[in-house]
């Protein structure tokens, strides 16, 4: 992708210095996530851009993550408050580093708190 085609494909994000590409839908065919065009393309965003964040598969799409991961500096799992279970979230960072992917950190995503909103307020 020339410079040219990939300013035409990237979408800046408002005055900042980030950009959007999109990759279009879920890929069913892991041989197609896997193909060397992938690792391609991804090598080639590597030369234009400082860092590149991909929204990866699921916890139960390993086989793509392992993929995607082997092709960047490391992995951030993102963990569902109240749906993830730990003992998931242990083998999947487990196989990960089995498989030579670091993995960097997680984040809990929707995490509610018990707190009511006016004394919640007043702790910060």
């Amino acid at each position: 992708m020339s410079d040219s085609a990939l300013s035409s494909h990237a979408r800046q994000i408002g005055d900042s210095n980030l950009a959007l590409i999109t990759a279009g839908g879920a890929v069913s065919d892991l041989h197609a996530a896997q193909s060397e065009s992938t690792a391609f393309r991804l090598r080639e965003l590597r030369s234009h851009f400082d860092y590149i964040l991909i929204n990866g598969p699921t916890l139960p799409d390993r086989g793509q993550g392992i993929f995607l991961g082997r092709l960047s500096d490391g992995i951030v799992l993102i963990l569902e408050a109240n749906s993830t279970r730990r003992d998931t979230a242990m083998r999947v960072r487990f196989e990960m580093e089995q498989a030579d992917v670091p993995v960097l950190g997680a984040v809990l995503n929707n995490r509610t708190f018990p707190i009511p909103d006016a004394l919640y307020s007043k702790l910060f």
